[in-house]
Formats: C-alpha cells, sequence, structure tokens
C-alpha cells in the first residue's frame, strides 16, 4: 500500500476518455484518477497503491465509455409501454362489461320503479342483495377465483373488475334512479304507456349524464385497482415458481 505503479493499456479504442479503478479480491472498487488514450489506442498513467488493496488477486480496470449510435428505444421501455397500455384496456374492458350489466340491473334495484307490487319488490330485495354480496368481496379474491377457471391472464382480471364494477356501478345507478324528478315519470304514465315507455322516456333522459360520470369515475377506479392486481397476480406466480424449485 503507498507503492507507486506504472500502469499501461494498449488495443483500446483511440482517443477515449476514461478512469482507472483498483478492484481488490472481494470485488471492492478505488478510484485511481481519470485516463485518455492516444491515437494508437494506447495510455499510461502512475497510479498510488489504494488502502483498499486487500487480497492475493488485485486488479486495475479501465472503464471507457462513448457513444456507438443515435438514440433508440430500450427494451424496458417497450415493455412498461406494453404493460401500461394493457393495464388501462383492462380497466376500460372491465368497465364497459360492468356498464353493460349495471344499467338494466340498476332499474331493477330501484325503490321507487319496483316496489309497486310482491313481484317488483321480490326483485329489488334480490338485486339489491346481490349489489351487497358482490361490492363485499375484494377484486383481488375475485381475481385469484378468475385465475383458477379461466387461468392466469388478463381475462381474469377484466372479469373479477368487471363482476366487482357491475355491483359498485349498479348501487350507484339505482340510487340515481330514486332520486329522479317523479313529474315527468307520472305524466307519461298518466297517458297509458308501457313501463318499459316510461322508463325509455321518463326515466332514462335524467340518469344518462349521471351514468357518463360515474362510469368514467368508475373506469378510473379500476385502472388504478388492475395495477394492484396485475402486479400481485406477477408475484403470486414468482413465488409460485421459486417454491416450485425448492420442492424440486
Amino acid at each position: 500500500m503507498g507503492d507507486t505503479l506504472t500502469v499501461e493499456g494498449f488495443h483500446l479504442p483511440p482517443n477515449r476518455q476514461g478512469q482507472l479503478l483498483w478492484i481488490n479480491s472481494i470485488e471492492q472498487s478505488f478510484p485511481l484518477g481519470e485516463m485518455a488514450t492516444d491515437s494508437d489506442g494506447r495510455f499510461y498513467k502512475e497510479i498510488t497503491v489504494p488502502p483498499t488493496a486487500r487480497g492475493d488477486q488485485q486488479l486495475v480496470r479501465a472503464l471507457l465509455t462513448w457513444e456507438t449510435c443515435g438514440w433508440r428505444i430500450s427494451h424496458i421501455l417497450k415493455l412498461a409501454t406494453e404493460k401500461i397500455i394493457e393495464t388501462l384496456f383492462l380497466g376500460l374492458m372491465a368497465t364497459t362489461l360492468a356498464l353493460f350489466l349495471a344499467m338494466p340491473l340498476s332499474f331493477l334495484g330501484a325503490r321507487n320503479l319496483m316496489t309497486h307490487n310482491k313481484v317488483g319488490t321480490s326483485v329489488y330485495y334480490l338485486v339489491c342483495t346481490l349489489f351487497n354480496v358482490l361490492r363485499s368481496i375484494e377484486p383481488l379474491i375475485m381475481a385469484i377465483l378468475f385465475a383458477v377457471w379461466v387461468g392466469i391472464g388478463p381475462f381474469a382480471g377484466v372479469l373479477a373488475l368487471g363482476l366487482h364494477s357491475t355491483a359498485a356501478l349498479g348501487k350507484l345507478f339505482s340510487e340515481q334512479i330514486e332520486s329522479i324528478e317523479p313529474g315527468p315519470v307520472e305524466a307519461i304514465t298518466a297517458t297509458g304507456a308501457h313501463p318499459l315507455q316510461v322508463v325509455l322516456y321518463g326515466v332514462l333522459p335524467q340518469v344518462i349524464p349521471q351514468f357518463l360520470a360515474l362510469g368514467f369515475y368508475r373506469w378510473d377506479i379500476n385502472v388504478r385497482m388492475s395495477t394492484w392486481i396485475r402486479w400481485r397476480r406477477g408475484y403470486r406466480v414468482s413465488a409460485a415458481t421459486v417454491d416450485q424449485s425448492a420442492a424440486i
């Protein structure tokens, strides 16, 4: 330690700037200073053996960096972009599935439309119970169940988020239907319109803006939840692989 040595390098890229490092036997590095190669790819430099020089084998490493090409998209960026797009569409497909299921079910779960007779009241309580049960189950638990059923992949996440969103949107949609103005409904009913016509012309025009707003809000929620489900799914697959390798 403390001795002066002369380091010579050759067959290196010419006219490059670099750095010298002292590497001891336990791979500890110590910077020795800057260096530069000449037009023939050689360099000479005097160095001092650092205090980290321990062990039998000591190395001096020359690090040279230079540009080899222009800007390019890395594999990690491509993979991250693909997964981001997949996550966005996973949330979009789950939300779209939930909208198609929740909209008709929400009319069956609205008290002001269904509690006029015994059959309607029974359907109302059945749909409300279904909404409450499905909303009480975590999407991650649903994703695990669907992964067993349809296999690990985005489709299981779409089904899990879609089913959970159906219950959540169905509850929100039914509350919007229950808060509509009764005047247009009573006027259309007084003309002798069919119940389906009452819904189409008296109820639906009042709730479409709220349905759209809640649908976009649920898409935002599903995108965040799909990120969590995808991470947990990858973690569980990796853990299972490690456990299987250990067992083998």
